[in-house]
């Protein structure tokens, strides 16, 4: 069930996962010198690390980009979680996370359906991980 307003999105598969954590900032926040198609290229190795460090998430990390030589004005990134597994789909014990990360060039007056279009793009079984609810 599709229920945006408390965060919770329905996957093509049935699968509900729910918003745990959303981030937009500017993208070349706190870069101090360079032009954007200059250090776009920089901003994007650095994304596997900065990202999670910024989610506050040690999730799988996916990064949806167009591959545009200047990236667009905003960053956004996600955590999402499912209460079911991926690898341990019927052990009760395990739920599953990820982390997107994408960019816009505005800041969208309706939120919900980016992320909606962003979760259709990934394959949450083949990129999401298992974690254990009860450590």
């Amino acid at each position: 069930m599709t229920d945006p307003l408390h965060g919770r999105y329905a996957l093509a598969d049935g699968r509900t996962v729910s918003l745990a954590r959303l981030l937009i900032t500017p993208t070349y926040e706190g870069v101090l010198e360079g032009r954007p198609a200059s250090i776009s290229q920089m901003l994007r190795q650095r994304l596997a690390v900065n990202v999670p460090r910024a989610l506050g998430c040690p999730a799988p990390l996916v990064i949806l980009d167009d591959g545009q030589a200047e990236l667009p004005p905003y960053r956004w990134a996600a955590t999402f979680t499912s209460p079911r597994g991926v690898q341990r789909a019927d052990n009760p014990d395990y739920s599953s996370r990820m982390s997107l990360c994408g960019f816009t060039s505005i800041i969208p007056a309706d939120i919900h359906a980016m992320i909606a279009e962003a979760l259709a793009a990934v394959d949450w079984d083949a990129d999401a991980e298992d974690y254990d609810i009860m450590p």
